[in-house]
């Protein structure tokens, strides 16, 4: 059996985190000694999914990739004093490429037969570091968005001998970025876990904001820049003028300080208090999409939309915006409907007066054993 070491930035809740558990929960685990590196574990409990797998937690990771908005009280202060230090000319840099190193080989003491970084951002460069010449890069954003030096970026993919991209968009983006690496680049979708999705629906929601005696809209995701919900208050108090009774719900963590005021600020602006509310991160969202009546996709860009098909799975409609990968995901008049930000007032308005049904439907190209044979033939 091969032995598999699995490596990921950090273990808060996310698309790519849920990718990941819907991964392990499947009959790959069968297949495989799969175990796991989370590099940033600072003042954060691993899932039980993620922690059965674990090969421990690492201070100096955490430290390196923490994030100072996400802490608090004496971690905060811990952090901070930190990162100070990294920030110190020729210091810094050392001592942080002093801690990778000896972290890889602490893990290289134990032979694996593979190394995946299973995302992008910091465990992309750092399993580049590994001696390991078995290497996979598995890419879930549309790697357009985060190119930066395109002599940095081949020194760091050429390292890794099969890259992973989770939609065709993303394959031809990245593939345009680096024509040379073409060779190397997989589409691979997600897997899904429906059973698990089901399941979690079932269980009782946590936040008595949270009522569905009005049309109900929810959309999904951590606060950021690209998931672009500081829009979300204008299309509201479109809404509100053309006498819409509703309520939208944002279900997502602060992840961006600026995109998170944003947000803010846009829901006073519009004077939408009563319409749009935030209600924070959900460790388990799957109770409210089995109720909404809507899940709205603002995004600029998504790789893999995940939301999408854990709505599909609940029977939930969407609308989303126009981007790159939509299409691969959202059929037409089936799951709901693809628009531009500038119509998705009309859009949602029409649905909501006149009580429009869609089928959603999962495609037959995310079925798990296809899937799973797929990885299968990566790690051959």
């Amino acid at each position: 059996m091969k032995k598999i070491l699995i490596v990921v930035p950090g273990c808060r809740t996310g698309g790519v985190l849920s990718s990941l558990i819907a991964l392990l929960n499947s009959t790959f685990v069968e297949r495989y000694d799969i175990h796991l590196f989370v590099m940033n574990t600072y003042g954060e409990q691993l899932q039980s999914e993620l922690a059965k797998f674990s090969i421990g937690k690492n201070l100096g990771t955490s430290l390196l990739n923490a994030n100072v908005v996400n802490s608090s009280g004496i971690r905060k202060l811990i952090l901070i004093l930190f990162k100070l230090i990294l920030q110190m000319p020729f210091l810094g840099k050392l001592f942080s490429n002093c801690i990778e190193i000896s972290t890889i080989r602490s893990i290289e003491k134990d032979s694996y037969d593979c190394v995946i970084s299973f995302q992008e951002s910091a465990s992309l460069p750092f399993v580049a570091k590994f001696s390991n010449p078995n290497k996979i890069a598995w890419i879930h954003c549309d790697y357009s968005r985060i190119f930066t030096n395109k002599m940095y970026e081949f020194a760091v993919f050429s390292k890794y001998c099969k890259i992973v991209t989770v939609s065709e968009y993303t394959r031809v983006s990245f593939c345009k970025l680096l024509p040379s690496l073409e060779s190397r680049v997989v589409v691979i979708y997600n897997i899904m876990d429906s059973s698990a999705i089901i399941q979690k629906s079932k269980e009782q929601m946590d936040d008595d904001r949270f009522s569905i005696e009005k049309f109900t809209i929810i959309s999904v995701g951590r606060i950021s820049a690209v998931k672009q919900f500081n829009l979300i208050p204008s299309i509201a108090s479109s809404l509100k003028t053309r006498g819409l009774a509703f309520k939208w719900y944002i279900l997502g963590g602060k992840h961006e300080i600026e995109p998170y005021q944003k947000l803010m600020q846009a829901i006073s602006d519009y004077s939408v208090e009563n319409e749009v509310i935030c209600l924070g991160n959900k460790t388990n969202p799957y109770p409210y999409f089995k109720v909404a009546d809507l899940l709205v996709s603002t995004s600029s860009s998504e790789a893999c939309p995940m939301i999408f098909n854990e709505a599909k799975i609940l029977n939930l409609p969407v609308v989303t915006n126009n981007f790159g990968s939509a299409h691969e995901f959202i059929v037409e008049g089936q799951d709901g409907q693809i628009c531009s930000l500038t119509v998705m007032a009309d859009v949602i308005d029409n649905i909501i007066r006149t009580q429009r049904r869609f089928n959603p439907h999962i495609s037959t190209d995310f079925d798990e054993q296809h899937i799973l044979s797929q990885i299968d033939k990566l790690l051959i």
